[in-house]
């Protein structure tokens, strides 16, 4: 293998990564098509990899902490709506039936296939 395999494997996944953000614009109310998304994003994404390495390094910090005040934001309506913010309570399987018996992990619901403590912690997974 050549020195320029690294290169093209980064240009093909710049490529296919792009390729697969333009594919959620089609859950979108205003469908304006993909080959419009496609060309927004890679035009994008050459103005900055074009900028300086300061500036790139700026958006690079402004986009670390957009992704974690979303992923924090996410966690909060996650247990906002399970603790009964919205139009109903959300019930789980999980509460009605917890999954595992107190006694042990039953494989056919008569005959314990492993007892006690270990069958327990087992029965969990």
């Amino acid at each position: 293998m050549g020195t320029d395999t690294p290169r093209l494997a980064n240009c093909m996944s710049m490529v296919t990564l792009t390729i697969a953000a333009t594919m959620f614009t089609q859950y979108w109310p205003s469908h304006f098509g993909i080959t419009a998304a496609t060309f927004v994003l890679l035009l994008a994404l050459f103005f900055m990899n074009a900028c300086g390495v300061q500036l790139y390094g700026r958006m690079e910090w402004v986009f670390k902490w957009l992704k974690i005040a979303l992923l924090l934001g996410l966690i909060l309506l996650m247990i906002a709506i399970k603790a009964g913010a919205g139009p109903g309570r959300v019930n789980s399987n999980y509460e009605i039936s917890p999954g595992y018996k107190p006694d042990g992990y039953f494989a056919d619901d008569k005959h314990p296939a492993i007892a006690g403590t270990g069958g327990r912690i087992l029965a969990v997974w």
